[in-house]
């Protein structure tokens, strides 16, 4: 919580010369500095000399007197540091726009050189899916038989996908340990690295959502194209919950490990509490509310009303009525349009992991270590 200095950067070498610790040659200024505040690399005593010398200097230069120490000869030989006082209010640091231009710039290139995360994920959800599509290959029939096949592979589509979440966690946790680091030396604020890193991975949800419904969904399955639009939406929105989850447990916990486990936990109580498996009116409080605040009713409700709106049965077979076949299994399902509903309430869900995520990056970015007061 002390400063070794403070002020332009072209004068701290020319400083530290003249408290007795010059800049050897050939050696990177910066590390140069942080070593010499660092009890590890320069002992206790040095690091105390150094911090009571710039306190000395900062007084002088505040009252245009100082004492006669030591330390203070050596600083009064500086005419122009004697001339203004030098204080943290002097720093001029790196504007906010001029930040986040960095994190953009920086966080698009990882993004792009370091593809696993988001495209490679793209690939895999490709390859997963289609093998959905062609093992429920009959469900591409609109007969009444398929019914039930058709929202099978619906919810494969969606759940097998977010689950490879479970990845996220353990590659923001070492992204977020990186931002950690450089946070509380200085270089960058947490603020900006949350909101750049929100934006660049807002398009992402739309590309996983293609990824995983254009060729297994509509050229495979041949769903029909009319549902294509609201179908990537809800599907986007879908894995906004479980990306904002991964944000929150990744920086959660040290241990990655176990922020994995609890996104697997958080994966199979979507799964168990989705509807489909248990019907909410089997359910008892607080049981209850895992049904009401889990991603996968909603999703799975409103795709299959978008979906069936927009499909031709044979056998004469209306929507509404397919719709209710399925209902009399599987109560989720429903005749009722609640698409712009389920929609708000899934961006509702992520919108709550993300705040979380932001709290928690902001509350651990200002953590720093316990620092020993003098005896």
């Amino acid at each position: 919580g002390r400063q070794a200095f403070s002020g332009d950067a072209d004068k701290a070498a020319p400083y530290f010369d003249r408290i007795g610790y010059p800049l050897p040659d050939a050696t990177n200024p910066a590390e140069h500095f942080l070593d010499l505040v660092n009890s590890d690399f320069s002992g206790e005593e040095d690091v105390e000399n150094i911090l009571n010398l710039w306190d000395q200097h900062k007084s002088k230069n505040a009252s245009s007197h100082g004492g006669s120490t030591h330390g203070t000869e050596r600083l009064d030989d500086d005419d122009d540091d004697a001339d203004e006082a030098v204080g943290i209010e002097k720093t001029k640091g790196t504007s906010f726009s001029s930040e986040l231009s960095i994190m953009f710039k920086r966080h698009f290139s990882l993004i792009t050189r370091d593809p696993i995360l988001y495209l490679g994920r793209c690939l895999i959800f490709l390859v997963m899916c289609m093998v959905f599509a062609f093992v429920y290959w009959n469900a591409r029939d609109n007969d009444f038989d398929q019914l039930y096949s058709k929202m099978w592979i619906q919810l494969w589509i969606a759940s097998v996908p977010t689950n490879m979440g479970v990845v996220a966690v353990y590659a923001l946790n070492d992204e977020f340990k990186s931002i950690q680091r450089e946070s509380q030396n200085g270089m960058v604020s947490a603020g900006t690295y949350v909101f750049a890193k929100s934006i660049l991975v807002l398009p992402i949800f739309i590309l996983f959502a293609i990824s995983s419904l254009l060729i297994p969904g509509y050229l495979i399955q041949g769903l029909p194209w009319e549902s294509f639009g609201i179908h990537i939406v809800l599907y986007a929105a879908l894995m906004f919950v479980f990306e904002s989850v991964a944000e929150v447990l990744s920086v959660a916990f040290d241990d990655p490990i176990i922020g994995m486990l609890q996104f697997m936990n958080f994966w199979f109580g979507s799964f168990l509490f989705g509807g489909f498996l248990i019907p909410e009116s089997d359910l008892y409080w607080p049981l209850k509310l895992f049904y009401y605040i889990m991603p996968y009713a909603y999703y799975i409700r409103s795709t299959m009303y978008t979906v069936f709106q927009d499909t031709t049965f044979s056998d004469g077979l209306t929507s509404d009525e397919a719709l209710e076949e399925i209902g009399k299994v599987f109560p989720v399902i429903e005749t009722e349009d609640n698409v712009a509903q389920d929609i708000a309430t899934l961006l509702a869900i992520g919108a709550v992991y993300k705040i979380m995520y932001i709290v928690a990056v902001m509350v651990k970015t200002r953590k720093v270590a316990k620092i020993q007061t003098p005896n």
